[in-house]
């Protein structure tokens, strides 16, 4: 027995097609007959972490890898409230909406390497409250969230959400790690949650059908399933 709903799995199905047929349209580079866009989708119950649909891409007549399972992409600022929560979760100076961070030009040097982040706008704003810049998803501010936090506590709780091992990097904090969307979207129910982490499941429950265990057991007296 399943978690999905079956009609609920028909439209998010036929939603994910139609929506890259659209996207190619507005945009005639991405299309490619070679190799059409594809996606991913989930929708899950936050409480039980049940999957109630999932589309592993657009056509699974022609392409039968699991964009929604198997395909590991770079989050981006999808991870940061993971980074905001490793701070607010901590036992000594937590951090409040109404913290202020600074949105201003760094550079940080790692290995040799010097990383200058910047924000979409190409604009920063300097002093702001964190509600502020989680809400605009300012990327100076993140990191100095992470480092606030540290960021052995930020993968650590990105591991007990169920997200993975993440990369010792300072672009995590702008979601440079990979996950797959199924975790990620596992990973968010903490938030509804207050916390409990709720894997994604898709099996209910398994039983085996009398009849057909006596056929089996005919046949085979001892089942490797």
């Amino acid at each position: 027995t399943t978690s999905l709903d079956l009609e609920m799995q028909r439209a998010v199905e036929r939603i994910v097609a139609e929506e890259l047929t659209a996207l190619e349209k507005r945009y005639p580079g991405l299309r490619r007959k070679e190799r059409p866009l594809e996606a991913g989708a989930v929708v899950l119950e936050a409480a039980t972490g049940r999957v109630l649909a999932l589309a592993g891409g657009r056509d699974v007549s022609r392409n039968q890898f699991n964009h929604a399972t198997r395909a590991r992409r770079q989050p981006g600022s999808a991870f940061k409230p993971f980074v905001y929560l490793a701070a607010a979760d901590a036992r000594e100076n937590p951090l409040t909406p109404a913290t202020i961070l600074l949105d201003a030009p760094l550079q940080v040097r790692r290995d040799g390497r010097t990383w200058r982040p910047n924000n979409h706008d190409k604009r920063f704003l300097g002093r702001i409250t964190a509600r502020h810049a989680l809400e605009q998803s300012r990327n100076a501010p993140a990191y100095h969230v992470a480092e606030r936090a540290g960021m052995g506590r930020v993968r650590t709780l990105a591991s007990q959400a169920g997200l993975g091992e993440m990369p010792d990097v300072p672009s995590l904090a702008l979601g440079t790690g990979e996950v797959t969307l199924l975790d990620l979207s596992a990973a968010y129910a903490v938030f509804p949650n207050l916390g409990r982490v709720r894997p994604a499941t898709v099996i209910r429950s398994v039983r085996r059908d009398a009849e057909a265990s006596r056929g089996a057991s005919r046949a085979n007296p001892r089942p490797t399933w």
